[in-house]
């Protein structure tokens, strides 16, 4: 007897070996893109607080004097007097915000949340020159549910006038 084709056991078998290894892919292109989601969530965060950071150790450099926190301590708040105007650094609600002469401005996008954020101002009998220590967490949530947090911390030294 000459057999040509598939019997119906054949193309049933062929069509349940299709359905897994196509079942395995989509699992795998799925983890890719949460995966994919993370990173770009964490590289964002790291770019909102370098960008920070950098903002403040800008208008650290520019500044003619630092008004809070005084010198030997610790606050929530940065206040400093430029040529400019004054500018203060707090947090409000889960944003630090940026006051000056122009108006407000948030530092941090609507994303992130900054959950602390702390400055110490060194005392002028330290033997180098006076300082800022600045610090804050920056946390981020993404679509799958799950949050990460990541710290920053720099040490803006000043420059006398």
């Amino acid at each position: 007897m000459n057999k040509k084709g598939f019997t119906l056991i054949e193309t049933l078998v062929y069509i349940g070996l299709f359905g897994i290894l196509v079942s395995g892919v989509m699992a795998s292109v799925y983890e890719l893109q949460k995966s994919s989601t993370r990173i770009a969530a964490q590289a964002e965060n790291i770019d909102e607080g370098i960008f920070i950071l950098e903002k403040i150790r800008y208008e650290v450099l520019h500044s003619t004097k630092i008004l809070s926190p005084s010198s030997g301590e610790t606050g929530i708040k940065l206040s400093l007097k430029s040529p400019s105007g004054i500018s203060v650094y707090e947090i409000v609600g889960e944003q630090l915000m940026r006051t000056n002469d122009f108006g407000e401005s948030y530092l941090n996008g609507n994303t992130s949340k900054i959950e602390t954020f702390q400055i110490s101002h060194s005392t002028f009998d330290v033997p180098s020159a006076p300082y800022l220590d600045i610090s804050f967490t920056l946390s981020h949530g993404i679509i799958t549910g799950s949050t990460f947090s990541e710290n920053f911390s720099a040490r803006l030294y000043e420059i006398p006038y």
